[in-house]
C-alpha cells in the first residue's frame, strides 16, 4: 500500500509541476479535499472561470457534492462525453454499482451455461 500512495504522490507532484502549481503534499489525505480540484480546474481551463467559481460556491448537501460538480463539467462542458465510472461522491454509489455488476456477472454465466446446455440437448 505504501509504494501505491508514492506513485500517487510522484503523480501528483508531476501533474503540479506541470500546471506550475505548488502544493505541499505530505500525505495522500489532502487529495480527499475539493479545494485542490478546484485549483487544477482553475488553471486547466482559465476560461471557465466563471463557472468554475460557481460550483466553488456551491452548497454542498453531501461529501463530493463540489467534486462532482466538477466531473460533470468536465464531462459535458469540456470532453463532451458521459463520465459515469467517475463520481465526486463514490462512496454512496460504488457497493450498488458492484452487486449490479456482480449481478450481470451472474445473468451472464447463466445465459451461457443455458446456451451450452442447451446446444448439448
Amino acid at each position: 500500500m505504501n509504494s501505491i500512495r508514492k506513485v500517487i504522490r510522484g503523480t501528483f507532484y508531476s501533474l503540479m509541476n506541470n500546471l506550475g502549481l505548488s502544493y505541499p503534499l505530505a500525505t495522500v489525505l489532502p487529495l480527499r479535499h475539493e479545494e485542490i480540484y478546484l485549483n487544477i480546474f482553475q488553471t486547466l481551463f482559465p476560461e471557465h472561470i466563471l463557472q468554475i467559481m460557481k460550483i466553488a460556491s456551491e452548497n454542498q448537501h453531501a461529501k463530493g457534492d463540489r467534486i462532482q460538480s466538477l466531473i460533470d463539467f468536465l464531462s459535458k462542458d469540456i470532453l463532451g462525453i458521459d463520465l459515469p465510472h467517475i463520481r465526486g461522491n463514490s462512496n454512496s454509489r460504488v457497493l450498488p454499482l458492484k452487486i449490479r455488476i456482480r449481478s450481470l456477472d451472474r445473468e451472464a454465466e447463466s445465459e451461457s451455461y443455458l446456451k451450452l446446455s442447451s446446444d448439448f440437448a
